[in-house]
């Protein structure tokens, strides 16, 4: 009789544990229910944080390069616009004073790109200016210079002897370092593509080490309430057996 209520109390502690699997879908949900599957869970849990952190930070260094080349537009149109107004003062028929006027509106545009050069910022950091960069995603380190003495333009001036060049060359300059820019892009959109591929192989991993096998559970949990059925049977059986020997050896004695 003592052993059987140990056994049925085995059981149904069976019974309810194969209930709480099936439950919160979870195979493992504390330690003893499979130490070594629960430590790689936990390791892989921990690798798949690490990739959501880093490509958060990939996505903030992608939000940088985009705000970098706005800003790479806004001064390739201002220098689009100097060629322009040297070409328009290279005519003839302009007067000096009609040059000056036009030198007037290039000395505008430079003291804008200078201005930009120095004030663009993402986040409080100087993004323009040649502050190093390290982005994520990125192998290399970065920088941005927008200055005109970068581009070489400080001293362009049309009411003097000027060479169109020189504007041809600051624009060429600027084609390159968007081109580095857009290098860059693609290497974070790269980089976090690999890591969304490794994250889902990470989760898909830890899915099969955590999560119940639904059809082999269920099967299980039959089991044990056929096999608790059955002792329920038999240890009623024995009582009614006890109950019928007692009766019959009272009978006797009387």
């Amino acid at each position: 009789m003592y052993i059987s209520s140990i056994s049925h109390y085995k059981n149904w502690n069976t019974i309810s544990q194969l209930y709480s699997h099936i439950s919160g879908s979870k195979r493992i949900e504390t330690a003893g229910d499979d130490p070594a599957g629960l430590a790689i869970s936990k390791k892989m849990e921990t690798q798949s944080t690490l990739i959501k952190t880093d490509n958060k930070n990939m996505a903030d260094s992608q939000s940088l390069l985009n705000t970098v080349d706005g800003h790479l537009d806004s001064v390739t149109k201002g220098l689009q616009r100097i060629k322009e107004l040297a070409i328009q003062g290279s005519n003839g028929i302009y007067t000096s004073s009609d040059r000056e006027l036009l030198q007037s509106e290039i000395d505008q545009i430079k003291e804008q790109i200078n201005s930009t050069s120095q004030s663009a910022q993402y986040n409080g950091i100087s993004i323009l200016n040649g502050t190093t960069l390290d982005l994520s995603g990125v192998s290399e380190n970065k920088n941005f210079d927008l200055s005109t003495d970068s581009l070489g333009i400080t001293d362009f001036d049309i009411t003097k002897s000027f060479d169109i060049r020189d504007i041809d060359k600051a624009i060429d300059a600027l084609n390159s370092i968007r081109g580095d820019v857009g290098a860059s892009t693609n290497a974070i959109d790269h980089a976090t593509n690999s890591n969304d591929i490794t994250y889902m192989n990470l989760q898909s991993a830890q899915s099969r080490i955590e999560d119940v096998d639904m059809e082999r559970m269920v099967m299980e949990l039959r089991q044990e309430q056929l096999r608790n059925t059955a002792g329920l049977v038999m240890q009623k059986n024995h009582q009614q057996e006890v109950t019928r020997n007692g009766q019959i050896y009272f009978n006797m004695l009387v």
